[in-house]
Protein backbone atom coordinates (compact mmCIF):
# COMPACT_ATOMS: atom_id res chain seq x y z
CA UNK A 1 0.00 0.00 0.00
CA UNK A 2 0.96 3.39 -1.00
CA UNK A 3 0.03 6.39 1.35
CA UNK A 4 0.99 9.63 0.19
CA UNK A 5 -0.03 13.34 1.08
CA UNK A 6 -0.73 15.74 -2.01
CA UNK A 7 -0.77 19.73 -1.42
CA UNK A 8 -3.69 21.34 -3.99
CA UNK A 9 -2.49 24.60 -3.54
CA UNK A 10 -3.78 27.60 -5.31
CA UNK A 11 -1.99 29.61 -7.76
CA UNK A 12 -1.81 33.97 -8.62
CA UNK A 13 -5.89 33.76 -8.68
CA UNK A 14 -6.96 30.39 -7.99
CA UNK A 15 -5.85 27.16 -7.27
CA UNK A 16 -3.86 24.67 -9.16
CA UNK A 17 -3.07 21.22 -8.03
CA UNK A 18 0.31 20.43 -6.90
CA UNK A 19 -0.18 16.45 -8.57
CA UNK A 20 -1.05 17.97 -11.85
CA UNK A 21 0.93 15.93 -14.52
CA UNK A 22 3.76 17.88 -16.56
CA UNK A 23 4.07 19.09 -19.73
CA UNK A 24 7.05 16.06 -20.35
CA UNK A 25 4.00 13.43 -19.05
CA UNK A 26 2.99 11.71 -22.10
CA UNK A 27 -0.36 10.44 -20.73
CA UNK A 28 -2.02 12.75 -18.49
CA UNK A 29 -5.22 11.66 -17.01
CA UNK A 30 -8.40 12.77 -18.31
CA UNK A 31 -10.66 15.25 -16.46
CA UNK A 32 -13.09 13.46 -14.06
CA UNK A 33 -16.45 13.26 -15.60
CA UNK A 34 -19.70 14.02 -14.32
CA UNK A 35 -21.38 11.74 -12.52
CA UNK A 36 -24.60 10.61 -13.52
CA UNK A 37 -26.12 9.40 -10.48
CA UNK A 38 -25.19 9.46 -6.46
CA UNK A 39 -23.39 6.15 -6.40
CA UNK A 40 -24.37 4.15 -9.34
CA UNK A 41 -20.82 3.32 -10.56
CA UNK A 42 -19.28 3.69 -6.76
CA UNK A 43 -16.36 1.91 -5.95
CA UNK A 44 -16.52 -0.37 -2.94
CA UNK A 45 -13.60 1.42 -1.25
CA UNK A 46 -15.25 4.84 -1.58
CA UNK A 47 -14.75 7.03 1.95
CA UNK A 48 -17.88 8.53 2.41
CA UNK A 49 -17.78 12.15 1.73
CA UNK A 50 -16.77 14.03 5.36
CA UNK A 51 -14.19 15.74 7.42
CA UNK A 52 -13.60 16.86 10.77
CA UNK A 53 -12.44 20.13 10.49
CA UNK A 54 -10.45 22.01 13.42
CA UNK A 55 -10.97 26.04 13.12
CA UNK A 56 -10.58 29.32 15.12
CA UNK A 57 -13.92 30.43 16.65
CA UNK A 58 -13.04 33.48 14.89
CA UNK A 59 -13.65 31.20 11.32
CA UNK A 60 -16.59 28.80 12.74
CA UNK A 61 -19.01 30.79 10.91
CA UNK A 62 -17.84 30.94 7.53
CA UNK A 63 -16.26 27.50 7.69
CA UNK A 64 -19.81 26.37 8.91
CA UNK A 65 -21.98 28.32 6.10
CA UNK A 66 -19.44 26.69 3.43
CA UNK A 67 -19.62 23.05 5.04
CA UNK A 68 -23.53 23.13 4.81
CA UNK A 69 -23.34 23.79 1.01
CA UNK A 70 -21.31 21.27 0.38
CA UNK A 71 -23.55 19.08 2.46
CA UNK A 72 -26.86 20.09 0.75
CA UNK A 73 -25.43 19.61 -2.55
CA UNK A 74 -23.26 15.76 -1.88
CA UNK A 75 -24.65 14.88 1.64
CA UNK A 76 -21.00 15.23 3.18
CA UNK A 77 -20.65 15.48 7.13
CA UNK A 78 -18.05 18.39 8.42
CA UNK A 79 -18.33 18.38 11.62
CA UNK A 80 -16.05 20.34 13.87
CA UNK A 81 -13.06 19.19 16.62
CA UNK A 82 -9.65 19.62 18.10
CA UNK A 83 -8.84 15.82 16.53
CA UNK A 84 -9.90 17.78 12.99
CA UNK A 85 -7.99 19.03 10.22
CA UNK A 86 -6.59 22.41 10.98
CA UNK A 87 -8.05 25.44 8.87
CA UNK A 88 -5.53 28.01 9.29
CA UNK A 89 -5.95 32.07 7.71
CA UNK A 90 -2.32 33.50 6.69
CA UNK A 91 -2.01 37.02 5.44
CA UNK A 92 0.56 36.77 1.91
CA UNK A 93 0.28 33.50 0.61
CA UNK A 94 2.68 32.63 -1.49
CA UNK A 95 4.21 29.73 -4.26
CA UNK A 96 8.01 29.32 -4.34
CA UNK A 97 7.75 31.48 -7.20
CA UNK A 98 6.92 34.41 -4.77
CA UNK A 99 3.38 34.70 -6.83
CA UNK A 100 -0.11 35.03 -4.76
CA UNK A 101 -1.70 32.16 -3.45
CA UNK A 102 -5.28 32.19 -2.14
CA UNK A 103 -5.88 29.00 -0.77
CA UNK A 104 -3.94 25.41 -0.39
CA UNK A 105 -5.17 21.92 0.99
CA UNK A 106 -3.29 19.08 1.74
CA UNK A 107 -4.88 15.71 1.15
CA UNK A 108 -3.57 12.37 2.58
CA UNK A 109 -4.15 9.25 -0.41
CA UNK A 110 -3.63 5.71 0.17
CA UNK A 111 -3.27 3.38 -3.45
CA UNK A 112 -4.36 6.66 -5.14
CA UNK A 113 -7.73 6.94 -3.48
CA UNK A 114 -8.66 10.37 -1.62
CA UNK A 115 -7.85 8.82 2.49
CA UNK A 116 -8.45 11.94 4.36
CA UNK A 117 -8.30 16.02 4.71
CA UNK A 118 -4.79 16.99 6.25
CA UNK A 119 -5.15 20.44 6.63
CA UNK A 120 -6.44 23.68 4.71
CA UNK A 121 -4.77 26.94 4.56
CA UNK A 122 -6.53 29.75 3.63
CA UNK A 123 -4.77 33.58 2.13
CA UNK A 124 -6.61 36.88 4.42
CA UNK A 125 -5.67 38.29 0.74
CA UNK A 126 -8.53 36.66 -0.80
CA UNK A 127 -10.84 38.93 -2.62
CA UNK A 128 -13.72 36.50 -1.71
CA UNK A 129 -13.48 34.30 1.69
CA UNK A 130 -16.41 32.29 1.44
CA UNK A 131 -15.33 31.12 -2.32
CA UNK A 132 -11.73 30.57 -1.60
CA UNK A 133 -12.87 28.01 1.68
CA UNK A 134 -15.42 26.56 -0.46
CA UNK A 135 -13.44 25.81 -2.91
CA UNK A 136 -10.53 24.28 -0.70
CA UNK A 137 -12.96 22.91 1.16
CA UNK A 138 -14.17 20.85 -2.07
CA UNK A 139 -10.48 19.34 -2.07
CA UNK A 140 -10.51 18.39 1.23
CA UNK A 141 -13.72 16.32 1.21
CA UNK A 142 -12.06 14.64 -1.61
CA UNK A 143 -12.25 16.21 -4.71
CA UNK A 144 -9.22 16.39 -7.05
CA UNK A 145 -8.59 18.74 -10.20
CA UNK A 146 -10.70 21.47 -10.65
CA UNK A 147 -13.39 21.83 -12.78
CA UNK A 148 -14.52 24.38 -16.31
CA UNK A 149 -17.12 26.05 -13.93
CA UNK A 150 -18.23 26.89 -10.57
CA UNK A 151 -16.59 26.25 -7.33
CA UNK A 152 -14.30 24.26 -7.79
CA UNK A 153 -13.37 26.33 -10.74
CA UNK A 154 -9.03 26.98 -10.64
CA UNK A 155 -8.88 30.79 -11.66
CA UNK A 156 -12.41 31.76 -10.51
CA UNK A 157 -13.01 35.50 -11.23
CA UNK A 158 -14.64 38.06 -8.76
CA UNK A 159 -18.32 38.17 -10.32
CA UNK A 160 -18.55 34.41 -11.67
CA UNK A 161 -20.57 31.75 -10.37
CA UNK A 162 -19.40 29.60 -7.46
CA UNK A 163 -22.22 27.58 -7.17
CA UNK A 164 -21.37 23.85 -6.36
CA UNK A 165 -22.70 23.02 -10.16
CA UNK A 166 -22.90 19.41 -11.28
CA UNK A 167 -19.18 19.37 -12.52
CA UNK A 168 -18.04 20.14 -9.12
CA UNK A 169 -20.30 17.54 -7.56
CA UNK A 170 -19.29 14.91 -9.80
CA UNK A 171 -15.66 15.72 -9.48
CA UNK A 172 -15.88 15.04 -5.57
CA UNK A 173 -18.53 12.01 -5.87
CA UNK A 174 -15.97 10.16 -8.72
CA UNK A 175 -13.55 10.42 -5.23
CA UNK A 176 -15.74 9.36 -2.72
CA UNK A 177 -18.98 8.33 -1.93
CA UNK A 178 -21.63 11.08 -1.68
CA UNK A 179 -25.62 10.70 -0.12
CA UNK A 180 -26.92 13.22 -2.34
CA UNK A 181 -26.13 14.59 -6.20
CA UNK A 182 -28.37 17.66 -5.87
CA UNK A 183 -26.36 20.50 -7.97
CA UNK A 184 -27.34 24.29 -7.24
CA UNK A 185 -28.88 26.88 -9.28
CA UNK A 186 -26.41 28.31 -11.12
CA UNK A 187 -27.65 32.50 -11.73
CA UNK A 188 -27.31 33.42 -15.38
CA UNK A 189 -26.74 36.60 -16.26
CA UNK A 190 -29.18 38.44 -17.71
Amino acid sequence: MRRRLIALGALAFGCGDADAPSAADPDPAPPAAVAPAVDTEQEPEAKPCGAVLNVGPEWVDLVSQQAARWTAAAGCTVTFGPEGAPVSFHANMTDPDGDPVFGKTVISTLDGKFERCVSIDVSLESDDLGRTVGHELGHCLGARGHTDDGIMREYLQPGESAALDAEALGLLCSSVMCTKFEPEAVARPE
